[in-house]
């Protein structure tokens, strides 16, 4: 970085982009911290961060604030002489020199890129803390310098614009991150008049994702743009392995990306780089777990030296994602690490022990949905869908693998609701892919046109789902295909009669698939859904008492085969049979406890539907600042499947959020934070009831001193119980995220600090707990952990 030299610091030449959060927590670390490392990859920006941290904290410390660049440095000698000369000492070659002049006043010490393995940086720095009572030191490296007593930051790329980001939340949120933030800037640096706006959107950011976010390609790129453009350098940066070498400044060419690389490898053992050549094969962010599984047998406990170690060298970077460590490898690393592992001869069978696996997962989340692994079956395809998409890319084009393909496909039927953003959609792309391989049975072929037709419906193309259903009846008619086939067909059909309005013929079609004759077969899918659309249906005939009485035979049917996912569902038309009841705050707690499930699925398409309902119930309340603050949280545009029902009208509810607008909401909400739209419909519930005033907020089923109320009193029997948050969230099936702000509200309203004062308050009345909270309950067993 060029710079200038202004009281002793490099001044910053341009605007210092992004890294609100992470200036904020050092600057917070850094007065209680005497000792702090930042540690990440080349490139990542340490260097920046911590020179605009020092000159933010340069009044605290009377200036006495100083910058050490020990990147050329080679041994402890030089570092010595490095601070001597920075600090305005004699040349000396003792810590204690240097001690002299820093122990009688406070004083900042920034030494940046101490990476030389002889620099002997832990010795000295735990000399000079000891000695200088009044001194801080901040260290910037690539990895840990194991002092007794230093506090670790550790710094990642910027938050990129991951196609399911612009989706749930918007161009225009997307725009505001950080990695784009930076982009525009830099290449502002040269071309002053350019501006970010929807028409290049897409392109920058392509440019974000394919640099993975890390600042120093990001500027590389500002810079190719001034001869490529934004289009032409999305384009070759998609078509080639582009690194941006000759656009990139000179300290971090690939040549030295590449020896940051070998070095660090070179620091861990030769099990740590046999696993870590392996890991480049994982797309997304990877948890122990599963990394184990792959390629350790399983054996966490062996797995979890070498994780710990590649993280302390910067080659791994760990993150907590609602309470568990996330692992994942920064592009330019991943990119020479797959170098290296397609070099050696064990490339082909890690690539095959991925595969295997990740096929084994695939079969299990179809097979088992109507059981207690649910939940844990849909976090891990959420997690995992860069591996899964290039899989069943892979096999649907393979015609010895597109049977198994089609398998696969059908197997995850749900999930395919939950998840209607991009790639997802694809699975229409996959079927037709296999269905040219002349290797496909016909009964299989059947099923993936029925399963084609299905997803159809879902998008709301009733047309293209009327072709492809005619094509799997034609094909039915000369085939003896099994029983749940034949219902499927007859299902897929009263879908397509509910979604044109011809509501007789659709029950007529919905109460025959309960009908049929099904000896031996396990028909619970058909028929759980088939309960969901029946009561719609009924809903949207006006039959009240018929559509009750579906649902309460749908909620027993999903209690018993363990469908919480679908319970949810369920419950929403809980929610709005008693709305059209006129019973508004029995139909707000039913809809709160089914959000929270579909909160912890992640899944879209039941978020929306609660969201709306909401609104519409804030709508019927007068409240129309909360409905527009809801209706903010929807995803813009995108196909829905058809629903009939009358409750919710949207065009109102865009009139009433383009009247009142939701600029403040945004603003303090969702302007400082990645909100995916189930945390930013999370956190709207969480805002409205921190707002209600206690004497409007309905009394459902309180603690036994009136200060709770029913979730925070269950959550609260939980703390006292020993569970942490992450075992609440399970038990619950809420999200972390969620659990944690109820943990915060009885904490604020009941004046305490800890969680053992709230075991300990909890304990002594739970002798006078009251009544169960009226209306249906979760059932007890949810999931898996």
């Amino acid at each position: 970085m060029e710079s200038a030299t202004f009281n002793g610091l490099p001044a910053e030449l341009t605007p210092f982009v992004g890294r609100r959060a992470e200036t904020e927590n050092l600057r917070s670390l850094l007065s209680e911290q005497r000792y702090i490392l930042i540690v990440g990859m080349s490139g990542v920006g340490k260097t920046r961060l911590s020179l605009h941290l020092a000159g933010m904290v340069q009044r605290a410390f009377h200036n006495n604030v100083y910058y050490v660049q020990a990147g050329t440095l080679t041994t402890q000698a030089d570092l010595i002489a490095g601070i001597a000369s920075v600090i305005g000492a004699p040349p000396t070659n003792s810590v204690e020199g240097i001690a002299l002049k820093l122990k009688q006043r406070p004083a900042l010490v920034i030494i940046d890129g101490a990476d030389a393995p002889d620099l002997g940086l832990a010795q000295l720095a735990s000399e000079l803390l000891r000695l200088c009572h009044e001194l801080k030191l901040v260290v910037t490296a690539r990895g840990r310098t194991h002092l007794a007593g230093e506090r670790v930051f550790t710094l990642g790329a910027l938050p990129v614009p991951t196609p399911d980001f612009v989706e749930g939340q918007g161009v225009d949120r997307a725009l505001a991150l950080d990695s784009v933030e930076l982009l525009v800037e830099s290449i502002r640096q040269s071309v002053p008049a350019f501006e970010a706006t929807r028409r290049n959107a897409e392109d920058l950011f392509t440019i974000c994702r394919l640099t993975a976010g890390i600042p120093s390609y990001l500027e590389a790129a500002a810079r190719a743009h001034g001869v490529l453009g934004a289009r032409g350098l999305a384009r070759t940066l998609s078509e080639q392995s582009l690194t941006l070498d000759e656009f990139t400044s000179p300290l971090l060419r690939k040549d030295v990306m590449r020896q940051a690389f070998e070095q660090g490898l070179k620091r861990v053992e030769a099990v740590d780089r046999s696993l870590y050549l392996k890991l480049a094969l994982f797309h997304s962010p990877f948890d122990i777990q599963f990394a184990a599984e792959v390629f350790a047998e399983g054996d966490v406990g062996a797995t979890a030296p070498s994780m710990a170690r590649l993280v302390d060298q910067s080659l791994l970077t760990a993150q907590m994602v609602d309470g568990e460590p996330l692992f994942s490898m920064a592009a330019p690393y991943r990119h020479l690490a797959l170098q290296q592992l397609r070099s050696t001869d064990g490339a082909d069978a890690a690539g095959r022990l991925l595969r295997e696996k990740l096929i084994s997962h695939l079969h299990s989340a179809g097979e088992e949905w109507f059981s207690e692994s649910q939940l844990p079956s849909v976090q891990f395809l959420n997690r995992y869908t860069a591996e899964v998409t290039e899989l069943l890319d892979e096999l649907s084009r393979t015609p010895r693998d597109a049977h198994l393909a089609l398998n696969l496909i059908c197997g995850l039927r749900y999930y395919w609701q939950i998840r209607p953003v991009v790639p997802w959609p694809r699975a229409r792309d996959w079927i037709n892919a296999a269905l040219k391989s002349t290797h496909i049975p016909d009964t299989a072929r059947l099923r993936a046109l029925q399963m084609d037709a299905y997803i159809a419906f879902y998008e709301n193309d009733l047309e293209e789902a009327g072709a492809q259903l005619r094509l799997a009846a034609a094909l039915a008619a000369d085939l003896h295909p099994e029983a749940k086939d034949l219902v499927f067909g007859i299902f897929i059909d009263g879908l397509l009669q509910f979604g044109r309005g011809e509501l007789a013929a659709a029950e007529r079609s919905f109460r025959q698939v309960a009908n049929v004759a099904m000896a031996g077969q396990r028909m619970s899918d058909q028929v759980g859904e088939r309960y969901w659309f029946l009561a719609m249906t009924l809903l949207a005939k006006g039959d009240l008492s018929g559509a009750e009485q579906q649902v309460q035979e749908g909620l027993r049917f999903c209690e018993t085969h363990g469908d919480v996912w679908g319970r949810a569902y369920t419950m929403w038309l809980l929610a709005l049979l008693l709305l059209r009841r006129g019973e508004e705050e029995k139909a707000s707690r039913v809809l709160n406890q089914a959000t929270e499930v579909l909160l912890a699925y992640q899944d879209r398409t039941g978020l929306t539907l609660a969201a709306q309902l909401m609104a519409t119930i804030a709508l019927g309340r007068g409240d129309h600042d909360f409905a527009a603050r809801i209706t903010s949280t929807l995803p813009d545009g995108g196909k829905r499947p058809p629903m009939l029902i009358g409750e919710i009208d949207m065009r109102r509810l865009e009139e009433i959020k383009a009247a009142v607008g939701s600029a403040p909401f945004k603003h303090q909400h969702l302007a400082t934070h990645a909100f995916s739209v189930p945390e930013a419909i999370s956190h709207v519930l969480l805002q409205k009831d921190l707002q209600e005033d206690s004497s409007q907020r309905p009394k459902l089923a309180l603690d036994p001193a009136g200060q709770l109320s029913a979730r925070e009193w269950e959550i609260g029997k939980l703390v006292a119980e020993g569970l942490g948050n992450p075992a609440i969230a399970t038990r619950l099936v809420i999200s972390r995220r969620t659990v944690e702000g109820h943990v915060q509200r009885i904490l604020g309203k009941l004046g305490f600090k800890s969680r053992s004062q709230i075991a300990v308050w909890v304990s002594e009345r739970r002798r006078t707990e009251p009544a169960a909270v009226q209306g249906p309950h979760l059932p007890k067993k949810i999931g898996g952990g």
